[in-house]
């Protein structure tokens, strides 16, 4: 009789290697200033990623207003700026990993 391999049994076999690195992640998206989903699941995110060693810039979306200080902010996509557009793009290619969220009502 065969048996249909549960969840578990397949990754069994599977043995987690260390990285020989540290992974750099980039997050565009809203910060802790902008109070919206996007931005609670940004911080939570970014958190767990550093708690478990890797290294994590965020690229806050940016309105006009000034910048609050935000931990972990490496850059700013501010609307209609191409310049600013240009700089996160280079910020978030130095990345290892690109995590882009995305909401209407963000962009």
């Amino acid at each position: 009789m065969n048996t249909v391999p549960s969840f578990d049994s397949i990754l069994a076999p599977a043995v987690r290697q260390p990285l020989s690195r540290t992974v750099r992640f980039g997050i565009l998206g809203t910060t802790r200033s902008s109070p919206c989903g996007v931005a609670n699941f940004s911080a939570a995110l970014s958190e767990a990623l550093s708690a478990h060693g890797s290294q994590v810039g965020v690229v806050r979306v940016a309105d006009e207003s000034p910048t609050p200080d935000d931990d972990g902010v490496v850059g700013e996509l501010v609307s209609g700026s191409a310049e600013s557009v240009a700089a996160c793009a280079a910020t978030l290619n130095n990345s290892d990993v690109a995590v882009i969220h995305f909401d209407h009502h963000v962009y």
